[in-house]
C-alpha cells in the first residue's frame, strides 16, 4: 500500500516543479523594471478600478460601447477578487513569485494605446477564466495541495505569457500592428494563449475536484469508521457481555510456566486443532476435571497458544459467583460480542444492529446472530467454553443449538471444560462422538510438581528448608491433581514459624478437599474466640444461603442484626454498636482464607466450598464431622435466620423517619444497606424456610401491620417510580406468590386478600377521615393501584364499602381543571390541572423524589376520572411523549392503559413502547409484561404479525424469568399458539400446542380449562394441516370445557371436522345445536350464525336432504344481501348452493334464474374470465342441458373460448351433430388429463364419449381403442362390479359386432360379468346367433326375464329365430305371435 502512495507523491513533487520553473520563466520575460508594472504589483487598486480609471482619463466612457464593457466588468468584481487570493497564494508560497495575479492584466490596460480593445481583450480573457473555475471555494480549501497549486501555476503563467504578448501587440502604432499583421496574426496568438488558458484553466477546477472528491471519500471512510465504531460500543452497550477479558487476564497470570503445556502433546486435542479435518466429532472437544484440577487456567491457556498462532479465538467462562456469566444467554451474548470485536466484515455490526432493532434480547435470535456473524468467517474460529457444569440452565435445548452451529459452520471448532457429570451429559446429547480429554492426576502430575515448585520458591522459609525436597514430594503425593489443594495446603505451610513446624504440618496435612476443609475449620474452632467463631460461622453461612452474594456493608449489617437479636439487655441497643469494624482482609482470615472480596462482594473460594457446607445433616453425623458440626450450613435454618433478620429490619426502617427527609432511592440505600436486599430477597428466604416459628410469625404480623404506615406508602412509590429497581418489585411479587402458599400452610389466611383487604381498608379509612383528594388517600390508593398491577392478580379482592375506594373514578366531561392535592407531604390543597402536570414536567420533573410522586400521582387520578379523550388532555399526554425519555415507567403504562382502555390502539402501543425502552435488557417480569402489552394491542390492530412477535419475546422471557412450566410462561405460550395459527402457520402451531399441552398437564392436570384450550389450539392446527382424524380426537377432548363460549367452539369445530371427514349424519346435529345457540345469543344476523347455518346447509345437501338444505341456503343468502349486498363474494357463495340445491331437486328453470344471476354478479366481483364466473355458466349450461335448449347451451359456450365444459359435447351429440361432439370430447379429455391425470374418473367418462361418437359415426376400429382405455381406467379404479363398465362393455361388444367380430364381443362382454345388463345380454345373443350358438343365444335371453321383465320386440325376435333354427316351430310361433302382439307384425309374410 505504501509504494504505490509514494510514486505517486513523487510523480505530484516533479509536476510542481515543473509548473514553478515554467511560472518563473514567463514571469522573467516581463518588463519588471517599468515603473508602471512595479506600481500594479503595489497598488491595492483592483482589476475592475483600473478598467473604470483608464476608460475615463480617455473619455472612453462616454461612448456607449465602453459603458457596457465596464457594466460586464464589474460583474466579475467578487471573482476576481476570490480567485485573486487563491493564485496569489500558489504563485508567493511556491514559486516565490511576489506578483498578483491581476498585475500584468493591470500593466496591460495602463499601457496600452487602444484602451478600449484591451478592456475588450481583457474581459474576453476573464470571461473565458471565470467559465472555468467557478469554484473558488474549493479552491481556497485546498490551497494546501500540491496538484492543487500546479495547476494555479498553470493559469498564472499563461495569464503572465498572455499579457507580454498584449503588451507588446497593444504597444505598437496603429500603422506598425497593421504592417506586423501583413507577416502574421497577432490576434491568433492571443487567441492560441487564451485557448490555453482555458485548458489549464478547465484542468485545474477538475483537479480541485477531484482533489474535493478524494477528500470526500477519505472524509466518508473516516465517517464510516467512526460510526462503525459507535456502533459497536452500542452493540457492546446493549449486549453487556461480560468481562471475559479481565478473567482470562486474571488466569494467565496465575498460571505457572511451565504448567499446561501437556495439552500440546495430546492426542486428541491435536487432532481438535489441526485445521486437516473438518468432521464434526473432530471440531468439538471436551475436557473433563473434578474440582481445582486447573480446567479454568487450562482454558486461557489454551487460548493463549491459539492467539499466539495469530487464530481467531473466542473464550466464556461459567461462573455461579461471576457477574454475567451464569447462564447460557450471558455466554452467547459474550460471543457475539467478541465475535463483533474481531471481525473485520462491516455485516456483522449489521445483524447486531438487526438484533437490536427488534427490541428485547432474546435467547433464540442470539443463536440465530452467532451463527450467522460465525458464517461470515473466512478463518477457522476456535470457541473455548469453560464451566459448563456452573451454567445454571444447561439443558438439551442449550447443546443441541450449540452442535448446530457446529454442524452448519465448518470453521467453527469447540472445545467445553467441565466436572465430569456435565461432559458425560453432553456425550449423551451429541449425535456424534464427542472427543473427550479425562484431566486426571497421573496426567498433570508433571504440572502439579511445576506448580509447587513455584509456589515454594515464593516463600523464603519454605525455599530454604532442608525437606523442600520431601515437601514437595508429599505435596505430590497428596494432591490427586488438585491445584486448588496444594494452594491452600501451602497457604498453611507459610502460616509455620519454624522448619520443624513446616515438616509437621506437611505430614499432617490431610488428603482431598473435603479433608483440607475439615482442617481449617477445626484450625478455626481451636484458634478463634467464641465471638471470632460466631462471626467466622455467621459469614460463612450468610455466603452460602444468600439469594444473591452479598457486599461486606450487607454482611456487616446481616451480623449485627444477629447478635443484637441474641442481646439479653434490657433496653434496646443501637445497631451501630454491633456493626463489624474490622477490615475485609481480616474477616478473610477469620474464615480460614474460604472467602474472598472483589469490588466490594463477598463471595466463596470455590463452590466446592458451599457443598461442602451444605452437605445433608447425615454427613455431618460422622465422628470426623462431629467437632465441625457448628460449621454445618442447614439451608432451612440459615434460611430462617436470614428471614428473621429481614424482617427485622423492615420492621425496624419504617420508624425511621424518612418522611422529613425526602430523597432518591439510591441515597435511602446507601444510607440504609441491607434494606434493599431485606424488601427484595426476604421474601425468598421465608420461602424456603419450611416449618416457621411462632416468633417468626409473629414478626410477619408486625410487619403486615406496619404496611398500614406512611413510610410503606412512600418506599413502595420510590420503588415504582424508580426504574431501576423494577428488577427488585418483579422478582419480589413473584416470590410473593409462592409466599402466599407458603403462609397459608401456616396461618389460616389468605395473604392476597388480607394484604389488598388491608391497605383497602386503611384507604377507606383515610379517604373517610381526609377526603378522597387529601395526599395521603392519594398516595394509598396509587399503592393499592400498583400492587395490583405490579403483582399481575387475578384474585377477587373482597373489601368492605368498595364503592368508596373506587369513589374517585366519577366521570368528568371536562378534565381541564380537576379539584386534586399535592401530595408534598403537607396538607396544602392546590388546582391539579393538565397545565400543572405540564409544568412539572417542563421544569422540575426528576430533582426530587416528591415532585415525582406529584406528577405520577397527579396523571393517574386524571386519566381514571377521564371517560373520553378530550383536546386539552390529549395535548397534554402527547406532551408527556415527547418527554417519555424523563418520565418514569409507571407514568407512561398508566397513559398507554388508559389509551387501550380507550381502543385507541395505535397511541397505546406508542407508549408502552416508550416503557419498554426503560427497562428493555433488564430481563424482568415487567419487561415482559409490556410484550404481551404490545402484543395485544397489535392483535386488536388485526397485525398478527407483530403481536406474535411481541408475544415471542414475551413468551420467551417469562420462559427464561420463571421456568417453563410456570402460569405466566404457560399462559404466554398459549397466546402464541394462537398467534401462529390465526397466520396459518398451522405447523408451528401445532408443535407449539403440543409442548403447551404437556406443560399444562404437568401444572393443571388434564381437565382444566388451560389444558382443554390447548386441545382446541392443536385441534385447529391439525384440521387446516388435513389431519382431520387427529384433530377430531382434540376437539372431542376439548369438548370437556365447562366455559359455554368455549364449548360452543369446540363444537362449532368438531362438526366441522366430521363434515370434512365426510360423517355427515354425525356433523349435522352439532351444526344445528351451534346454529341454534348462536341464533338465541347472538341474532340471525350475526356473522357466527351466519357461518353455523351454512355448515348446517351444506350437511343437509350431502345427506341428500335437499328440501331442507334448500331452506338453509335461501335464509343465509337473504341474510347476506341484507348484510354485504349482492356483489359480495360471501353473498355470491350462499347463492351458487341456492342453485345447485335447486338443480338436485330437479327444479332447472328455477336453478337456471338463480345461476343467471350469479353470473352477472360473478362478473363484476371477479370478472368475466375469472374461474369462478366461469363455473357459475358451466351450470348455466347443465341446466339448459336438463331442460332440452342445446341450441341455447351451445350459443352461451361459444361466447366463452376458455369454458371447460362437458356439456357442449353432450348437446351436440343430443344433437346427432356426432362428429363435432367427438372433436369437443376430445379436447375436453386433453384438457383433464393435464389437470387431473389419465386415470381420474372425470376424464375417463369423457373418453367413454369420445368412444360413443366414433362409433355412431361408424369408426368403430377407433372406437374400440377409446373404450378399451375407459375399460382399463375403470376397472383399475372401481373392479368389475362398477355400473360404469357394463356400459363400456356394451359399447365395446357393440363395435366388434358391426364388424362381424362375434368371439370377440362375446369375450369382451362374457369374462368376470356379475351384472351384466339386459343391452348386454341383448347383445350377446345376437353374437352367438351369428355363430349359430343358438342354445347359448336363448340362454342369454332368457336371463333378462329372471326378474319378471318382459321381452320387447327385438329380443321377442331373436328368440323366435333362434328357436327356428333349432326346429322347435312351437316356441318359434309363440314368440312371433308375442312379438306381433307388440308391433302389429304380420309374421306369416
Amino acid at each position: 500500500m505504501a509504494a504505490p502512495s509514494t510514486a505517486s507523491q513523487q510523480e505530484g513533487s516533479m509536476l510542481q516543479q515543473q509548473a514553478i520553473a515554467q511560472a518563473r520563466l514567463a514571469f522573467s520575460k516581463f518588463p519588471k523594471e517599468e515603473a508602471v508594472f512595479q506600481a500594479c504589483i503595489q497598488q491595492q487598486e483592483s482589476l475592475v478600478d483600473v478598467v473604470k480609471n483608464v476608460l475615463q482619463e480617455t473619455k472612453a466612457h462616454k461612448k456607449k460601447k465602453s459603458s457596457l464593457l465596464l457594466d460586464k466588468f464589474q460583474k466579475y468584481t467578487l471573482w476576481l477578487q476570490n480567485i485573486g487570493d487563491v493564485v496569489d497564494i500558489a504563485v508567493q508560497t511556491q514559486a516565490g513569485i511576489a506578483c498578483p495575479i491581476w498585475a500584468p492584466i493591470k500593466f496591460v490596460l495602463k499601457v496600452s494605446d487602444n484602451h478600449s480593445k484591451a478592456v475588450a481583450r481583457v474581459l474576453h480573457l476573464i470571461e473565458t477564466i471565470s467559465a472555468t473555475l467557478p469554484r473558488f471555494e474549493i479552491y481556497e480549501q485546498l490551497q494546501t495541495n500540491d496538484a492543487l497549486q500546479a495547476a494555479l501555476l498553470h493559469v498564472f503563467t499563461d495569464i503572465v505569457e498572455y499579457s507580454v504578448c498584449a503588451f507588446r501587440f497593444l504597444k505598437r502604432s496603429t500603422l506598425e500592428r497593421l504592417s506586423r499583421s501583413l507577416g502574421q496574426s497577432h490576434d491568433q496568438e492571443l487567441q492560441d494563449l487564451v485557448a490555453r488558458l482555458e485548458r489549464h484553466s478547465r484542468a485545474a477546477d477538475h483537479t480541485a475536484v477531484a482533489v474535493e472528491l478524494l477528500k470526500a471519500s477519505h472524509h466518508r471512510r473516516q465517517e464510516s469508521l467512526n460510526h462503525r465504531k459507535e456502533m459497536k460500543l452500542r452493540c457492546e452497550k446493549w449486549l453487556s457481555p461480560a468481562n471475559i477479558k479481565e478473567v482470562h487476564e486474571r488466569h494467565v497470570r496465575s498460571r505457572s510456566s511451565r504448567t499446561c503445556t501437556w495439552i500440546n502433546n495430546n492426542e486428541r486435542y491435536k487432532r481438535w486443532e489441526d485445521l486437516g479435518s473438518s468432521a464434526v466429532s473432530d471440531r468439538c472437544l471436551s475436557i473433563s476435571g473434578k474440582n481445582g484440577c486447573g480446567k479454568s487456567v487450562l482454558s486461557s491457556y489454551i487460548v493463549e497458544q491459539l492467539e499466539r498462532q495469530q487464530r481467531s479465538t473466542l473464550l466464556f467462562a461459567f461462573s455461579s459467583t461471576g457477574t454475567c456469566q451464569r447462564t447460557a444467554a450471558d455466554m452467547t451474548r459474550t460471543l457475539v460480542w467478541q465475535l463483533l470485536h474481531k471481525s473485520v466484515d462491516e455485516r456483522s455490526v449489521d445483524i447486531v444492529h438487526e438484533l437490536m432493532s427488534r427490541g428485547q434480547l432474546v435467547t433464540s435470535d442470539l443463536w440465530e446472530a452467532l451463527g450467522k456473524i460465525l458464517d461470515l468467517s473466512l478463518a477457522p474460529v476456535f470457541c473455548v467454553v469453560d464451566g459448563i457444569d456452573e451454567c445454571d440452565d444447561i439443558d438439551r435445548t442449550v447443546i443441541e443449538r450449540l452442535f448446530k452451529i457446529l454442524h452448519c459452520n465448518s470453521m467453527l471448532r469447540v472445545v467445553l471444560l467441565g466436572r465430569p457429570p456435565a461432559i458425560q451429559g453432553i456425550s449423551l446429547t451429541s449425535t456424534f462422538n464427542v472427543s473427550v480429554i479425562e484431566v486426571t492426576a497421573t496426567v498433570i502430575s508433571q504440572d502439579i510438581n511445576s506448580y509447587i515448585e513455584d509456589e515454594i520458591a515464593k516463600s523464603q522459609l519454605l525455599s530454604d528448608s532442608k525437606s523442600t525436597n520431601e515437601i514437595s514430594h508429599i505435596l505430590q503425593e497428596k494432591s490427586d491433581g488438585m491445584f486448588l489443594w496444594v494452594k491452600l495446603t501451602i497457604e498453611d505451610l507459610r502460616k509455620a514459624a519454624t522448619r520443624s513446624e513446616i515438616v509437621e504440618r506437611i505430614q499432617k496435612s490431610p488428603r482431598g478437599l473435603e479433608d483440607i476443609y475439615r482442617a481449617i475449620l477445626s484450625r478455626l474452632i481451636q484458634k478463634l474466640d467464641r465471638f471470632e467463631l460466631q462471626l467466622a460461622q455467621n459469614i460463612l453461612g450468610f455466603a452460602t444461603v444468600c439469594c444473591r452474594p452479598l457486599t461486606y456493608d450487607q454482611l456487616r449489617y446481616a451480623h449485627a442484626l444477629d447478635l443484637r437479636s441474641r442481646c439479653c439487655s434490657s433496653t434496646p441497643r443501637v445497631l451501630d454498636e454491633f456493626l463489624i469494624v474490622h477490615p475485609i482482609q481480616r474477616i478473610v482470615e477469620l474464615c480460614g482464607g474460604l472467602i474472598f472480596e472483589a469490588d466490594g462482594v463477598v463471595r466463596l473460594i470455590h463452590s466446592s466450598v458451599k457443598d461442602f457446607l451444605a452437605r445433608p445433616p447425615d454427613q455431618w453425623s460422622k465422628s470426623a464431622d462431629s467437632n465441625l458440626s457448628s460449621f454445618f450450613v442447614a439451608e432451612s435454618n440459615f434460611h430462617g435466620l436470614f428471614s428473621h433478620l429481614c424482617l427485622d429490619y423492615l420492621n425496624m426502617a419504617w420508624d425511621i423517619n424518612l418522611l422529613s427527609e425526602p430523597s432518591e432511592l439510591h441515597t435511602i440505600h446507601t444510607r440504609y444497606p441491607f434494606l434493599k436486599y431485606a424488601a427484595l430477597h426476604g421474601v425468598y428466604h421465608l420461602n424456603r424456610v419450611g416449618s416457621p416459628s411462632p416468633s417468626l410469625l409473629g414478626k410477619l404480623q408486625t410487619l403486615f401491620e406496619a404496611f398500614q404506615s406512611d413510610f410503606w406508602v412512600v418506599y413502595w412509590a420510590s420503588l415504582i417510580l424508580d426504574d431501576t429497581s423494577l428488577e427488585m418489585l418483579a422478582l419480589m411479587m413473584d416470590e410473593y406468590m409462592s409466599f402466599d402458599v407458603w403462609i397459608g400452610c401456616h396461618i389460616k389466611l389468605d395473604l392476597t386478600i388480607a394484604f389488598f383487604k388491608d391497605v383497602g381498608q386503611e384507604l377507606i379509612t383515610r379517604t373517610r377521615n381526609l377526603g378522597p383528594s387529601h395526599h395521603l388517600s392519594a398516595q394509598w390508593q396509587t399503592l393499592f393501584d400498583f400492587a395490583k398491577d405490579f403483582a399481575d392478580s387475578d384474585a377477587h379482592i373482597y373489601i368492605e364499602d368498595e364503592h368508596v375506594i373506587h369513589s374517585n373514578e366519577r366521570k368528568f366531561e371536562d378534565t381541564t381543571s380537576l379539584e386534586l392535592s399535592l401530595p408534598h407531604f403537607s396538607n396544602s390543597r392546590v388546582k391539579f390541572d393538565p397545565s400543572r402536570i405540564g409544568a412539572l414536567v417542563n421544569s422540575r420533573f426528576g430533582k426530587s423524589l416528591s415532585c415525582r410522586i406529584e406528577l405520577t400521582l397527579g396523571l393517574n387520578i386524571l386519566l381514571k376520572r377521564s371517560m373520553k379523550l378530550s383536546d386539552p388532555l390529549e395535548k397534554l399526554l402527547q406532551l408527556l411523549l415527547t418527554k417519555a425519555e424523563d418520565l418514569p415507567l409507571v407514568v407512561l403504562n398508566s397513559i398507554a392503559l388508559f389509551y387501550l382502555r380507550l381502543s385507541k390502539f395505535e397511541t397505546a402501543i406508542q407508549f408502552f413502547e416508550a416503557a419498554l425502552s426503560k427497562i428493555r435488557g433488564q430481563n424482568i417480569a415487567k419487561e415482559f409484561g409490556l410484550h404481551n402489552d404490545i402484543s395485544y394491542c397489535y392483535r386488536m390492530l388485526l397485525n398478527n404479525e407483530k403481536a406474535l412477535h411481541h408475544c415471542d419475546l414475551a413468551h420467551a422471557g417469562m420462559e427464561s424469568l420463571f421456568g417453563k412450566q410456570h402460569v405466566k410462561a404457560i399462559e404466554s405460550l398459549a397466546t402464541k399458539c394462537e398467534y401462529l395459527c390465526l397466520l396459518e402457520r398451522y405447523e408451528e402451531s401445532r408443535e407449539c400446542c403440543s409442548s403447551l399441552i404437556v406443560r399444562s398437564q404437568a401444572v393443571y392436570g388434564d381437565n382444566h380449562e388451560e389444558t382443554l384450550m390447548a386441545r382446541y389450539w392443536e385441534g385447529r392446527s391439525l384440521y387446516e394441516l388435513k389431519r382431520c382424524d387427529e384433530a377430531l380426537v382434540c376437539f372431542q377432548a376439548a369438548s370437556a370445557t365447562k366455559n359455554p363460549t368455549r364449548k360452543l367452539n369446540v363444537k362449532y369445530f368438531n362438526s366441522i371436522v366430521l363434515y370434512r371427514l365426510k360423517r355427515y349424519e354425525e356433523a349435522l346435529p352439532f351444526f344445528q345445536e351451534v346454529l341454534a345457540n348462536d341464533t338465541a345469543n347472538l341474532g340471525e344476523g350475526d356473522k357466527n350464525t351466519l357461518s353455523s347455518l351454512y355448515w348446517t346447509g351444506k350437511s343437509h345437501y350431502r345427506l341428500s336432504q335437499y328440501n331442507d338444505a334448500l331452506a338453509a341456503f335461501q335464509k343465509l343468502s337473504a341474510a347476506n344481501k341484507i348484510a354485504s349486498g349482492v356483489n359480495d363474494k360471501i353473498t355470491l357463495g350462499s347463492m351458487f348452493w341456492v342453485g345447485l340445491t335447486l338443480y338436485q331437486l330437479g327444479r332447472y328453470e328455477e336453478s337456471l334464474a338463480s345461476f343467471r344471476e350469479i353470473v352477472i354478479a360473478d362478473k363484476m366481483v371477479y370478472g368475466e374470465n375469472h374461474q369462478a364466473t366461469l363455473e357459475s355458466i358451466s351450470k348455466v349450461l347443465e341446466c339448459l342441458y336438463h331442460l332440452h335448449r342445446y341450441d341455447d347451451a351451445l350459443l352461451l359456450a361459444g361466447k366463452y373460448g376458455t369454458l371447460v365444459s362437458s356439456i357442449p359435447g353432450d348437446c351436440l351429440f343430443k344433437l346427432h351433430r356426432y362428429d363435432e361432439a367427438f372433436l369437443w370430447f376430445q379436447n375436453y379429455q386433453n384438457i383433464q388429463k393435464e389437470r387431473f391425470g389419465e386415470g381420474h374418473e372425470g376424464t375417463a367418462i369423457t373418453l367413454h364419449w369420445v368412444g360413443v361418437c366414433l362409433a355412431e359415426t361408424y369408426r368403430y376400429e377407433e372406437a374400440l381403442l377409446w373404450f378399451q382405455k375407459t375399460l382399463d381406467a375403470a376397472r383399475l379404479r372401481h373392479g368389475n362390479l362398477y355400473e360404469g363398465i357394463i356400459i363400456d362393455v356394451y359399447w365395446a361388444g357393440l363395435c366388434f359386432h358391426n364388424l362381424n367380430r362375434y368371439e370377440e364381443a362375446l369375450e369382451c362382454m362374457d369374462i368376470r360379468l356379475v351384472r351384466p345388463g339386459r343391452v348386454n345380454l341383448c347383445l350377446m345373443a345376437e353374437c352367438h346367433l351369428e355363430l349359430s350358438q343358438y342354445s347359448r343365444a336363448l340362454e342369454c335371453l332368457e336371463k333378462i326375464c329372471i326378474d319378471g321383465d318382459k321381452h320387447n320386440l327385438n329380443e321377442l325376435l331373436l328368440m323366435a329365430e333362434c328357436h327356428e333354427e333349432l326346429s322347435q316351430y312351437e316356441k318359434a310361433t309363440t314368440c312371433y305371435i308375442l312379438a306381433y302382439n307388440i308391433e302389429e307384425l304380420d309374421v306369416l309374410d
